[in-house]
């Protein structure tokens, strides 16, 4: 099963885990929950939450940022739904930036521990490494998420939605697994990446690149790209295209440039 709709007045019921964060259908799959549809675990307790990236989040396993520029270790920085209260990060939660930020929020620890990242508007990560367990990241359509502080995924990173990821200076810690996007854009700029060797772009999804040789800088040797097309199955190759959309350039399928 890869999509999975739970229609008004049904009920989706899952196992309970401890760990509050359900995979419903493989990563690229599609969850949609309409209005009036309810989950519940199996002994009928509802569950409340998100779905992102075919995942079923409940929201006492996220932590919510309180809004506004800030440090990471802000001791009231992090709303809980479980408790109803701020307090600070936990390790290993899923973090939720769903109010105007403004300005960064800095990671003033060396390295702090993320499962994913589900935004609801414009969020900008600097500071220390940003280490994701999942590599699940949810930008919806209008919405950017970017990483001046270096991110590092535990395997390989997934990006859902049609909102802008967007990747800026030293990521050295991203990799050696793939990255995949499957909706929006993946914006590079003056990025440097060389552990990333595979990266998938799905079908509707595109890199924006703020110089020609970014993507060599941001991508390891024996680099491998692959375009998916819904016609035509899975087109791969070293040799893109550059399209220069007048405030930068984007990577498309095909054309008569090799990087």
């Amino acid at each position: 099963v890869t999509d999975l709709v739970v229609r008004a007045d049904a009920t989706l019921r899952i196992p309970a885990v401890a760990s509050g964060r359900h995979p419903l259908v493989p990563l690229g799959g599609r969850v949609v929950l309409e209005a009036g549809a309810r989950v519940t675990d199996l002994a009928g307790n509802v569950l409340t939450g998100s779905v992102a990236n075919g995942t079923f989040f409940e929201l006492s396993s996220a932590l919510r940022w309180k809004g506004g520029a800030g440090v990471w270790s802000d001791p009231q920085g992090w709303f809980d739904s479980g408790t109803g209260e701020f307090g600070a990060w936990q390790p290993g939660r899923t973090a939720v930036f769903d109010a105007p930020q403004g300005a960064c929020v800095t990671n003033d620890a060396r390295t702090v521990d993320v499962a994913g990242f589900i935004v609801a508007t414009d969020a900008t990560l600097c500071g220390g490494t940003i280490r994701s367990s999942t590599g699940e990241l949810a930008v919806p359509e209008g919405a950017t998420l970017t990483f001046q502080a270096p991110f590092a995924v535990e395997g390989d990173g997934r990006k859902g939605g049609g909102g802008r990821l967007a990747l800026s200076g030293e990521q050295r810690e991203l990799g050696p697994g793939a990255l995949v996007i499957d909706a929006g854009p993946l914006a590079l700029s003056n990025v440097v990446a060389p552990c990333v060797t595979n990266v998938t772009v799905a079908n509707g999804a595109f890199i924006e690149l703020s110089g020609v040789n970014e993507l060599t800088h941001f991508l390891g040797e024996g680099f491998h790209i692959s375009f998916k097309e819904e016609e035509e199955g899975l087109l791969t190759g070293n040799t893109v295209g550059i399209r220069d959309n007048g405030g930068g350039k984007s990577i498309v399928r095909g054309g008569d440039h090799t990087l």
